[in-house]
């Protein structure tokens, strides 16, 4: 008898047999059966020229590409900020309304404007007024700088 060479291939393997069968002659190709001896390996790693590619994304989420555009370019400097000192509090006679009071005098007096932010002259009748009610303006600016 001659010895019968066979190899075969699946999706995952590779194997090879030898056995020693009789020649067959039919008229047609028929199955034959698998030999008695086998030997099997594991397929060989993909070649170095078929690329590997990563597996397809999932049907159930749609691609997103997200691209933001660069932020503008300012031709203009900085805005510039300008520090200003915080006035210290006035004293609570500074905050008192300037209050002419119900008698009819016509005496000049000088008072804090809180809309203006500073002193200045107003009509004093002589009475029920406040403290905030000085006699020169130098006196309320001393009091209310």
């Amino acid at each position: 008898m001659k010895p019968i060479h066979v190899i075969f291939l699946t999706s995952t393997m590779i194997g090879t047999s030898h056995a020693h069968l009789p020649p067959l002659h039919l008229p047609s190709p028929i199955p034959v059966p698998a030999p008695a001896v086998s030997f099997t390996s594991p397929l060989l790693p993909p070649s170095p020229a078929v690329p590997h590619l990563p597996p397809p994304p999932s049907p159930l989420l749609p691609p997103t590409i997200s691209i933001s555009p660069p932020p503008p370019i300012s031709l203009l400097p900085p805005p510039s900020l300008t520090l200003r000192p915080v006035p210290p509090a006035l004293p609570a006679v500074c905050t008192m309304p300037l209050v002419q009071g119900p008698c009819t005098g016509n005496i000049i007096k000088y008072g804090y404007s809180a809309s203006i932010r500073s002193c200045s002259s107003f009509v004093y009748g002589g009475c029920k007024g406040n403290a905030n009610n000085f006699p020169t303006l130098k006196e309320c600016i001393r009091m209310c700088p």
